[in-house]
């Protein structure tokens, strides 16, 4: 029962039962219609042939009619001699009385039934195909009845039923059995895909399907699948590497944590060196907790829970802020911070906090990563999607092997890890995940040796007109 069930429900099997009643419910209107069209072509041959007949009777009474002394029923008689065999002739004058009748016995009687018109009657076994019709003959109106055998018409038409029934199943079970040898080898190519499929596991994503050239519904799956593949796999390496780099970024503050913990446990201390610890347990805590609170931030983003309401926000008083904030930074490194405005329109729906620390994390990695003696420049021009924010240096730029990488989290690159810059490589993951949530993107251009440049568009809180061509830049998220 098991068995069964699981074959009533393969795709074989359904395959096989539509492609049989289909093709039963075809044979079998192909044999109704064939019959019908047939018996229809006869019929209407016959009748034609009976109509006929009484016409030329008609006009055989009339010319007779028409000489005197005349016998009408020797002369019908003799017309009615070249009649094929089996067809009988009544002819009834204008005073009702028969004025002729074949020689050839038929029972006429049963037929008064039939006053007028053509129609078929069973007569003793047998079958005739019958016509009355009235005919003016010199103004008087003749009454012609004839009537021929259909008993062969009949067995012909038998016959093809017969022999249609007998070859309809016959032809009906050979096509099921070759639609079922069909099914079955069309769909081996998916039991292969399957086989394949199934040995895929998470230790050899990397394995590809074969893919058939038949350029089919095969190939597109096979295709398809392979995608859905390198996706997979593509993400499991980000997941890998987000976990490794988690936890040694977590690892390194809880380890401090712990030596300065144990440190201090190990002998009386001062007053003063007890706080100093405590200090700096609390920095490290503080930047485990930064770290955690910016995992959150992205895998809400991830997951399209972020709750960020969107109001109009003066974005040149939002710079200016940060400005502030971070000259000294600049000062330090002997960078030249400058802004720029060259829109009307300063105003753009967003939120507020979010997209403050959009703009410290944007202005914040172009001063670490611009040489001492640098240049930052900050500006807001017009674009047709509403306010652009660009930050441009002057620094070293981004080589093009990082650049696909660098909205990762937890990427650094080669240079940073070199130079030691600080940083946990979730900065612009976070900026990404903020833009994001502002339906919008973080593009980048960099030219090696010349300096890079960071734009986001925001959505206007009026009409911002558009000062200056959009560049081509890399767009975080792809």
């Amino acid at each position: 029962m098991t068995m069964l069930r699981a074959k009533e429900r393969s795709i074989r099997f359904r395959l096989t039962l539509w492609y049989s009643l289909a093709l039963g419910a075809g044979l079998s209107l192909f044999a109704l219609a064939t019959w019908l069209l047939l018996w229809h072509s006869l019929a209407t041959d016959l009748d034609r042939t009976l109509s006929g007949r009484v016409q030329s009777i008609a006009r055989f009474l009339t010319t007779e009619s028409a000489e005197p002394h005349i016998n009408i029923p020797e002369e019908v008689e003799e017309y009615a001699s070249a009649f094929p065999p089996g067809t009988y002739l009544r002819l009834v004058n204008p005073r009702g009385a028969v004025a002729f009748v074949s020689n050839a016995p038929f029972p006429w009687a049963r037929l008064l039934s039939v006053q007028q018109g053509i129609g078929r009657v069973r007569l003793q076994h047998h079958s005739y195909r019958v016509i009355v019709a009235q005919a003016p003959v010199d103004g008087q109106v003749w009454r012609i009845a004839i009537a021929t055998n259909i008993d062969e018409l009949e067995a012909m038409l038998n016959r093809l039923r017969m022999l249609l029934l007998i070859l309809l199943p016959a032809v009906a079970l050979v096509a099921i059995l070759g639609g079922h040898w069909l099914s079955r080898r069309a769909l081996r190519p998916v039991d292969e895909i399957r086989e394949a499929a199934s040995g895929i596991g998470i230790g050899n994503l990397s394995t590809r399907l074969a893919v058939p050239r038949t350029n089919d519904e095969l190939q597109r799956l096979s295709e398809t699948f392979n995608g859905m593949l390198t996706r997979i796999e593509s993400a499991v390496r980000r997941l890998s590497r987000f976990t490794a780099d988690a936890s040694h970024e977590l690892r390194t503050p809880l380890a401090v944590i712990r030596a300065t913990a144990e440190i201090a446990n190990r002998k009386s201390r001062s007053a003063e060196e007890y706080r100093s610890s405590l200090a700096r347990v609390a920095a490290e805590s503080e930047r485990m907790t930064g770290i955690l609170e910016d995992l959150l931030f992205l895998a809400h983003c991830d997951s399209n829970a972020v709750e960020m309401p969107l109001s109009p926000v003066d974005l040149a008083a939002v710079v200016d802020d940060v400005q502030a904030e971070l000259r000294t930074l600049a000062a330090s490194r002997a960078i030249d911070l400058s802004f720029r405005q060259t829109s009307a329109t300063v105003h753009v729906l967003a939120n507020e906090t979010a997209l403050r620390r959009l703009v410290i994390i944007l202005l914040d990695n172009a001063i670490k990563f611009s040489d001492p003696g640098g240049e930052v420049t900050v500006s807001l021009r017009g674009d047709p999607g509403g306010l652009a924010l660009e930050v441009r240096d002057n620094g070293p730029g981004i080589p093009a092997e990082d650049l696909p990488h660098i909205f990762e989290r937890f990427y650094r690159s080669s240079r940073a890890r070199e130079l030691g810059i600080p940083g946990s490589g979730l900065g612009l993951a976070l900026g990404s995940g903020i833009a994001q949530q502002h339906h919008t993107q973080i593009q980048v251009e960099s030219t090696p040796g010349r300096g890079s440049c960071f734009r986001i568009v925001l959505a206007a809180s009026a009409a911002a007109p558009a000062l200056a061509e959009e560049p081509t830049c890399y767009q975080s998220g792809t």
